[in-house]
């Protein structure tokens, strides 16, 4: 099905290990007309990634790198390699996580859930002032409505 979608939408997927039969970490938003919302979420546990390998072509296609903090390895090492070449990087901050902080060195737009909290941080306004320390410059907090 996601695959599916992201060829509808023209999206180039690079999957970091397609030999793997484990399932990845994946996140799926449902909205019903009425705007309520249904998320299913499951982060990136019991997987491992081979040494992260950049892929310069289809790095030297791209205008714009999402980043999510899972396999942060991989995500280091492809914002990294944006970054150099000029690319936007964004990054899905949904919640902190160990090489966060290596990771926003190259990071220009974070778009955090209400939950992305950055050490020491216990409110929006901390949350921004943390980030733009760091050289984010778009920052967006999205706060979730529980119905």
């Amino acid at each position: 099905m996601v695959r599916e979608e992201i060829k509808r939408y023209s999206i180039e997927l690079l999957d970091l290990n397609p030999n793997s039969d484990k399932l990845p970490a994946i996140s799926s938003i449902s909205v019903n007309k009425t705007g309520e919302r249904n998320i299913v979420s499951a982060n990136a546990t019991g997987v491992s990634l081979p040494p992260a390998q950049v892929d310069e072509a289809a790095l030297a296609e791209a205008s714009v790198v999402l980043v999510d903090g899972h396999y942060m390895q991989a995500c280091q090492a492809w914002s990294r390699a944006a970054c150099a070449r000029e690319a936007r990087v964004v990054l899905d901050a949904g919640s902190w996580k160990d090489g966060t902080e290596e990771l926003l060195k190259s990071i220009h737009t974070a778009i955090c859930s209400a939950d992305f909290r950055p050490p020491g941080c216990l409110n929006e306004a901390s949350v921004f002032k943390y980030l733009k320390d760091r050289g984010v410059t778009n920052i967006a907090i999205t706060n979730g409505l529980n119905r």
